[in-house]
């Protein structure tokens, strides 16, 4: 395994990055404008395997405090532990014996795209890759042990918003409370992404939902750029504490491919979500362009205060330039 520090051209100031620095976590802001999450972020870290290590690398987590991190590799169907040992640095990440899961998911399905761990360390759920939006979930009789995960159970409810099926990285978000659902993907329909809402009747039960009103939303009626072309291949949301902030990655589904940020006006409601910016994913070294992840955006995760975003990058032509890709958003 190898870390890089790779130097990148902020996108508004101009900064060139190209020393290591570690990461601030800062105070959560309350109040005032919803901030952009994507304007101000200046500087990567890059954390990748050697050529022969895994490849594929679609999903990830992190625990609220930072110590604990899931990786998932589609080509092995596995998912590791490790434990950072500074915290949401995963530059720091040490593999642990304990973590270590030796549950195959072939059994279930290949190509996950998203995962989510409950606060407790109990209980993981995780989709993927398939014509019907599903959420399989997993737990362990051990926190945070994954050598002690287990099948539970799976959840295709969730075809609701894709009513003649869906295609591409079928993902999804939990609010923090547990008390609200958003599935994302692409719907083969009309070719359009569609992002769905439920409302958990149980916290993070997801056996026991009702449909948000409205049911669902395309990114395109939230004013996507049209010059952008459509948004149409997502393989990751995520949302700020706040609720006030989705963010998305997506999978040579757009021009630029990168993250883009949707803001909502009333917290968790994705009727009075609005496009608000791009960050390219790109980058220059040597007159030469970069396009991280490259082939292959996977799951977006923030930290409780925003400071940090992570992207979970599998590229199945070149494992060297995959891996996962840290961002400091700076606000």
């Amino acid at each position: 395994m190898s870390y890089h520090w790779i130097p990148i051209q902020a996108p508004s100031a101009g900064v060139r990055i190209t020393q290591k620095k570690p990461f601030a976590a800062s105070p959560v802001k309350a109040g005032g404008s919803i901030p952009d999450y994507l304007v101000s972020m200046t500087s990567v870290r890059r954390v990748d395997y050697s050529s022969n290590g895994p490849q594929n690398l679609n999903a990830c987590y992190m625990s609220d405090d930072g110590t604990k991190w899931f990786e998932y590799s589609a080509n092995e169907d596995l998912i590791r532990g490790y434990v950072l040992t500074t915290p949401y640095d995963i530059s720091t990440r040490v593999f642990s014996s304990n973590n270590y899961l030796t549950f195959d998911l072939q059994g279930l399905n290949q190509n996950m795209y998203c995962m989510f761990v409950s606060n407790d360390g109990l209980d993981l759920w995780i989709s993927g890759s398939w014509s019907v939006p599903r959420i399989y979930r997993l737990q362990m009789s051990s926190a945070w042990d994954l050598s002690t995960l287990s099948y539970s159970g799976v959840n295709s409810i969730f075809s609701a918003p894709f009513p003649s099926g869906s295609s591409g990285g079928n993902t999804f978000h939990f609010r923090p409370d547990g008390g609200q659902l958003w599935v994302a993907a692409r719907s083969t329909s009309d070719g359009l992404a569609v992002i769905g809402s439920y409302l958990l009747n149980t916290p993070f039960d997801i056996d026991d939902t009702t449909p948000s009103n409205p049911l669902r939303m395309t990114f395109d009626e939230a004013g996507y750029p049209p010059e952008y072309g459509s948004l149409d291949n997502i393989k990751g949301i995520t949302m700020n504490r706040e609720g006030t902030v989705l963010l998305v990655t997506e999978n040579n589904g757009g021009n630029p491919e990168g993250i883009h940020q949707f803001n909502m006006s009333t917290p968790w409601d994705i009727q009075t979500m609005t496009y608000k910016s791009t960050f390219n994913l790109s980058y220059t070294v040597g007159g030469q362009t970069f396009n991280p992840p490259q082939r292959d955006n996977g799951q977006i995760i923030i930290t409780p205060d925003g400071s940090i975003v992570t992207i979970a990058g599998g590229n199945e032509d070149n494992p060297n330039q995959g891996g996962f890709w840290q961002y400091e958003t700076n606000v």
